[in-house]
């Protein structure tokens, strides 16, 4: 086969986006703890770009025609460009000087992949104490899923024997329970009827079924606050009402020294209302001393005296008050001369 040949369904068949450089998967491999993730992310991307074969040694140079032997190299290199751009920095070292991109995989696969008991544990120990919590349903099941993704990944894959096929459904099986364990206890009622259901649905099946009761919840729940918020403003209008027909009992008027109004709004300045003495006697005044004064305001008017034309005391200017200062001064100070001078007796011893 020459290269003029080669079609799109060739493994070595190389599309004009295939080039290096440019990173094929968002997860960087940095240490045996991610390792898993970023080789079964890796793999995925290889099988569908057809290019799988590079790294497992099934696409070896052997395997085709020398006159194809450059086009094979082209994609190794392009495999490896792909390879460096999703490791940190401190790995590109070991995979400049290798061979082939096989090389390159195998060599990571020795330095990363640890499986140990410690791992194992805490994603056992992750996913049977993991909650809900503050989380809606699609993060908590996210959570979840990926550590089930992780755990799984570290698991062998399992052969083709009906063992391994049972094997492979109890451990299913297993996770609508573990979902279900999480929940919040607000879901007691639809994890109880999950359960009961005969088969057990599949967790992706719970997982849209809890989902749609979410849905249903908030939908109740916002056409409540709705109505929440039209009382509450409608409490707060009426509040508002209250208190601004309330007395302000903080100032005080500078005209009569009663409390509960200022000068600008005494009725003894500007007059009464009309029939506000009878409206006023009712339950729960608030100031005695102001009942006390509008009483007597009251006797006036009902004597026949006006608001605004009362009759008042008779009033003196400056000159006509310091006139009669004077004239108090001028008679207290004769006093003062009669007291000083004595009782005055006849004293008479005979004729004049």
């Amino acid at each position: 086969m020459s290269k003029t040949d080669i079609d799109h369904n060739h493994p070595l068949y190389l599309h004009p986006s295939d080039t290096t450089g440019v990173a094929i998967i968002s997860i960087r491999l940095t240490w045996s703890e991610n390792y898993s993730l970023w080789s079964r992310a890796m793999r995925i991307q290889l099988l569908g770009k057809n290019k799988l074969g590079l790294i497992d040694g099934t696409l070896s140079v052997d395997s085709f025609d020398k006159e194809l032997s450059h086009q094979w190299n082209r994609c190794n290199a392009i495999v490896v460009g792909w390879i460096m751009s999703s490791v940190a920095k401190e790995l590109l070292t070991g995979i400049l000087y290798a061979k082939d991109a096989r090389s390159v995989w195998e060599d990571l696969r020795e330095h990363f992949d640890k499986v140990n008991a410690s791992k194992i544990y805490q994603l056992h120990k992750g996913i049977a104490t993991i909650m809900q919590g503050s989380d809606n349903i699609s993060v908590y099941f996210s959570k979840l899923r990926d550590l089930w993704v992780e755990f799984d990944s570290m698991i062998p894959n399992p052969c083709d024997c009906p063992k391994s096929k049972d094997f492979v459904a109890h451990m299913e099986s297993q996770k609508p329970i573990q979902f279900l364990m999480g929940l919040n206890e607000s879901y007691d009622h639809a994890r109880s009827q999950i359960l009961m259901t005969i088969p057990t649905p599949s967790v992706n099946k719970a997982y849209s079924m809890l989902i749609e009761r979410e849905s249903q919840r908030t939908m109740a729940s916002t056409s409540i606050m709705g109505q929440g918020n039209e009382v509450a403003a409608l409490l707060a209008s009426k509040k508002d009402g209250y208190q601004k027909s309330q007395r302000n009992w903080e100032m005080q008027c500078d005209h009569c020294h009663m409390k509960g109004h200022t000068k600008l709004n005494c009725y003894r300045l500007i007059g009464y209302p009309q029939n506000y003495f009878k409206n006023k006697k009712k339950v729960g005044q608030e100031n005695t001393a102001y009942n006390v004064h509008t009483e007597r305001d009251a006797e006036m008017t009902e004597n026949g005296s006006n608001d605004r034309n009362m009759q008042r005391a008779p009033t003196f200017n400056n000159g006509q008050y310091d006139q009669i200062v004077k004239l108090l001064d001028e008679e207290k100070s004769h006093a003062n001369m009669v007291n000083m001078a004595g009782p005055f007796h006849w004293e008479s011893e005979g004729d004049w």
